[in-house]
Protein backbone atom coordinates (compact mmCIF):
# COMPACT_ATOMS: atom_id res chain seq x y z
CA UNK A 1 0.00 0.00 0.00
CA UNK A 2 2.85 2.60 0.98
CA UNK A 3 4.52 1.67 -2.16
CA UNK A 4 1.41 2.57 -4.60
CA UNK A 5 1.08 5.47 -2.18
CA UNK A 6 4.81 6.35 -3.06
CA UNK A 7 3.71 5.95 -6.83
CA UNK A 8 1.11 7.87 -6.91
CA UNK A 9 2.73 11.05 -5.90
CA UNK A 10 5.64 10.75 -7.65
CA UNK A 11 3.81 10.75 -10.31
CA UNK A 12 1.50 13.70 -9.30
CA UNK A 13 4.86 15.64 -9.35
CA UNK A 14 6.27 14.70 -12.61
CA UNK A 15 2.99 15.80 -14.29
CA UNK A 16 3.18 18.91 -12.17
CA UNK A 17 7.03 19.48 -13.68
CA UNK A 18 5.40 19.15 -17.14
CA UNK A 19 2.78 21.50 -16.50
CA UNK A 20 5.95 24.21 -15.22
CA UNK A 21 7.87 23.59 -18.78
CA UNK A 22 4.87 23.66 -21.06
CA UNK A 23 4.06 27.10 -18.87
CA UNK A 24 7.54 28.60 -19.11
CA UNK A 25 7.80 27.50 -22.59
CA UNK A 26 4.61 29.73 -23.57
CA UNK A 27 5.23 32.71 -20.55
CA UNK A 28 8.38 33.13 -21.27
CA UNK A 29 8.87 34.62 -25.02
CA UNK A 30 5.78 36.54 -24.46
CA UNK A 31 7.45 37.76 -21.76
CA UNK A 32 10.86 38.63 -23.32
CA UNK A 33 8.78 40.07 -26.31
CA UNK A 34 6.87 42.55 -24.18
CA UNK A 35 10.39 43.53 -22.46
CA UNK A 36 12.08 44.70 -25.52
CA UNK A 37 9.01 45.92 -27.11
CA UNK A 38 9.12 48.53 -24.01
CA UNK A 39 12.35 49.25 -24.66
CA UNK A 40 12.42 49.83 -27.90
CA UNK A 41 9.45 52.35 -27.64
CA UNK A 42 11.30 53.87 -24.87
CA UNK A 43 14.30 54.42 -26.73
CA UNK A 44 11.96 56.00 -29.92
CA UNK A 45 10.70 58.70 -27.53
CA UNK A 46 13.57 59.41 -26.35
CA UNK A 47 14.96 59.98 -29.87
CA UNK A 48 11.90 61.76 -30.52
CA UNK A 49 12.42 64.37 -27.33
CA UNK A 50 16.20 65.09 -28.44
CA UNK A 51 14.80 65.77 -32.05
CA UNK A 52 12.50 68.44 -30.27
CA UNK A 53 14.87 69.70 -28.38
CA UNK A 54 17.52 70.35 -31.61
CA UNK A 55 14.79 72.03 -33.83
CA UNK A 56 13.80 74.18 -30.62
CA UNK A 57 17.35 75.22 -29.70
CA UNK A 58 18.08 76.08 -33.37
CA UNK A 59 14.98 78.01 -33.86
CA UNK A 60 15.83 80.42 -30.62
CA UNK A 61 19.67 80.60 -32.10
CA UNK A 62 17.92 81.19 -35.86
CA UNK A 63 16.20 84.24 -34.36
CA UNK A 64 19.10 85.45 -32.10
CA UNK A 65 20.87 85.66 -35.64
CA UNK A 66 18.25 87.65 -37.32
CA UNK A 67 17.78 90.05 -34.54
CA UNK A 68 21.76 90.31 -33.72
CA UNK A 69 23.71 90.33 -36.68
CA UNK A 70 26.85 90.06 -34.37
CA UNK A 71 25.72 87.00 -32.62
CA UNK A 72 26.60 84.18 -35.28
CA UNK A 73 30.20 84.96 -34.91
CA UNK A 74 30.03 85.68 -31.22
CA UNK A 75 28.30 81.94 -30.42
CA UNK A 76 31.11 80.79 -32.99
CA UNK A 77 34.48 81.93 -31.77
CA UNK A 78 33.43 83.34 -28.10
CA UNK A 79 34.32 86.91 -28.81
CA UNK A 80 33.04 89.83 -29.88
CA UNK A 81 33.86 90.52 -33.37
CA UNK A 82 36.74 93.01 -33.50
CA UNK A 83 36.65 93.53 -37.27
CA UNK A 84 33.23 95.66 -37.94
CA UNK A 85 33.46 95.59 -41.64
CA UNK A 86 33.86 91.64 -41.50
CA UNK A 87 30.22 91.54 -40.13
CA UNK A 88 27.20 92.02 -42.19
CA UNK A 89 25.16 94.53 -40.21
CA UNK A 90 22.45 94.49 -42.96
CA UNK A 91 20.00 97.64 -42.38
CA UNK A 92 16.52 97.71 -42.92
CA UNK A 93 17.65 93.99 -42.85
CA UNK A 94 13.54 93.43 -42.39
CA UNK A 95 12.58 95.36 -45.34
CA UNK A 96 15.19 95.00 -47.99
CA UNK A 97 16.59 91.74 -48.76
CA UNK A 98 16.13 88.45 -46.67
CA UNK A 99 17.76 86.03 -44.20
CA UNK A 100 18.97 83.70 -46.59
CA UNK A 101 22.89 83.25 -44.91
CA UNK A 102 20.96 83.09 -41.51
CA UNK A 103 18.71 80.15 -42.77
CA UNK A 104 21.41 78.41 -44.57
CA UNK A 105 23.26 78.07 -41.66
CA UNK A 106 20.92 77.23 -39.17
CA UNK A 107 19.78 74.13 -41.17
CA UNK A 108 23.14 72.99 -42.11
CA UNK A 109 24.24 73.47 -38.27
CA UNK A 110 21.43 71.46 -37.45
CA UNK A 111 21.80 68.53 -39.42
CA UNK A 112 25.98 68.42 -39.03
CA UNK A 113 24.37 67.96 -34.79
CA UNK A 114 22.06 65.26 -35.85
CA UNK A 115 24.49 63.19 -38.20
CA UNK A 116 27.68 63.77 -35.77
CA UNK A 117 25.58 62.75 -32.26
CA UNK A 118 24.23 59.46 -31.87
CA UNK A 119 21.00 60.51 -31.24
CA UNK A 120 19.78 56.55 -29.86
CA UNK A 121 21.04 53.71 -27.81
CA UNK A 122 20.67 51.47 -31.07
CA UNK A 123 22.35 51.98 -34.44
CA UNK A 124 19.89 50.65 -36.39
CA UNK A 125 16.79 52.59 -34.91
CA UNK A 126 18.55 56.51 -35.68
CA UNK A 127 16.24 59.03 -36.89
CA UNK A 128 16.10 58.75 -41.07
CA UNK A 129 15.09 62.67 -42.00
CA UNK A 130 13.28 63.28 -45.21
CA UNK A 131 12.07 66.60 -44.48
CA UNK A 132 14.22 69.57 -43.30
CA UNK A 133 13.81 73.50 -43.59
CA UNK A 134 15.26 76.62 -41.29
CA UNK A 135 12.83 80.01 -42.72
CA UNK A 136 12.63 83.46 -41.48
CA UNK A 137 9.22 84.72 -41.72
CA UNK A 138 8.02 88.17 -41.67
CA UNK A 139 5.09 89.20 -41.03
CA UNK A 140 5.64 93.11 -41.28
CA UNK A 141 4.67 94.13 -37.86
CA UNK A 142 6.59 91.38 -36.36
CA UNK A 143 8.71 87.87 -37.44
CA UNK A 144 9.44 84.64 -36.41
CA UNK A 145 12.25 82.00 -37.09
CA UNK A 146 11.11 78.51 -37.81
CA UNK A 147 12.71 75.30 -37.74
CA UNK A 148 10.88 72.01 -38.67
CA UNK A 149 12.07 68.82 -39.03
CA UNK A 150 10.22 65.29 -40.74
CA UNK A 151 11.59 61.89 -40.33
CA UNK A 152 10.70 58.26 -39.71
CA UNK A 153 12.49 55.63 -36.85
CA UNK A 154 12.76 51.86 -37.96
CA UNK A 155 12.02 49.50 -35.37
CA UNK A 156 14.04 46.51 -34.84
CA UNK A 157 11.01 44.66 -34.20
CA UNK A 158 8.06 43.60 -36.39
CA UNK A 159 4.35 42.29 -35.60
CA UNK A 160 3.99 39.69 -38.68
CA UNK A 161 0.89 40.57 -39.73
CA UNK A 162 1.60 44.49 -40.28
CA UNK A 163 3.93 45.06 -42.64
CA UNK A 164 4.45 48.78 -41.84
CA UNK A 165 4.52 48.60 -38.22
CA UNK A 166 8.32 49.06 -38.02
CA UNK A 167 8.56 52.51 -39.39
CA UNK A 168 7.25 55.30 -37.53
CA UNK A 169 6.99 59.09 -39.01
CA UNK A 170 7.43 62.35 -36.73
CA UNK A 171 7.29 65.58 -37.75
CA UNK A 172 8.85 67.86 -34.89
CA UNK A 173 8.47 72.31 -35.30
CA UNK A 174 9.63 75.00 -33.66
CA UNK A 175 8.76 79.05 -34.50
CA UNK A 176 10.12 81.79 -32.13
CA UNK A 177 9.63 85.47 -32.60
CA UNK A 178 12.40 87.87 -33.66
CA UNK A 179 12.75 90.80 -31.22
CA UNK A 180 14.77 93.24 -32.22
CA UNK A 181 13.41 96.49 -30.97
CA UNK A 182 15.85 98.98 -32.50
CA UNK A 183 15.88 97.66 -35.76
CA UNK A 184 11.58 97.62 -35.74
CA UNK A 185 12.31 101.22 -35.07
CA UNK A 186 14.08 101.98 -37.46
CA UNK A 187 12.90 100.19 -40.19
CA UNK A 188 9.29 101.93 -39.43
CA UNK A 189 11.17 105.27 -39.57
CA UNK A 190 12.83 104.69 -43.13
CA UNK A 191 9.06 103.66 -44.11
CA UNK A 192 7.90 107.08 -42.53
CA UNK A 193 10.45 108.70 -44.21
CA UNK A 194 10.15 107.29 -47.56
CA UNK A 195 6.29 108.24 -47.83
CA UNK A 196 6.25 111.72 -46.00
CA UNK A 197 5.45 114.45 -48.53
CA UNK A 198 3.88 111.76 -50.56
CA UNK A 199 0.44 111.35 -51.70
CA UNK A 200 0.51 108.17 -50.02
CA UNK A 201 1.37 109.56 -47.22
CA UNK A 202 -0.76 112.78 -46.81
CA UNK A 203 -3.64 110.33 -47.04
CA UNK A 204 -2.32 107.86 -44.38
CA UNK A 205 -1.71 110.88 -42.09
CA UNK A 206 -5.55 112.37 -42.67
CA UNK A 207 -6.51 108.86 -41.87
CA UNK A 208 -4.60 108.62 -38.43
CA UNK A 209 -5.59 112.17 -37.27
CA UNK A 210 -9.47 111.35 -37.90
CA UNK A 211 -8.84 108.36 -36.02
CA UNK A 212 -6.98 109.82 -33.39
CA UNK A 213 -9.82 112.72 -33.26
CA UNK A 214 -12.22 110.04 -33.02
CA UNK A 215 -10.46 108.67 -29.96
CA UNK A 216 -10.20 111.83 -28.15
CA UNK A 217 -13.79 112.80 -28.04
CA UNK A 218 -14.14 110.23 -25.47
CA UNK A 219 -11.64 111.89 -23.10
Amino acid sequence: MKNITKDIKTKLKDERGAYTVVEATIVFPVMFFVLFFIIFVGNMYYEQAKMDDVVMRYAIKGAQCCADPYFYDMAKTGNIPTDIKAVDIKPYRYIIGGMNTVESRIQKEMMDEISSKNLTFFSNMSPEVSTKSAKYNNYLIYSTFQTQLKYRITMPIRIWWDEDFDIVDFSTRAEVSVSDTPEFIRNVDFVVDLVSGTKVGTTIKSVFDKINAFILKFK
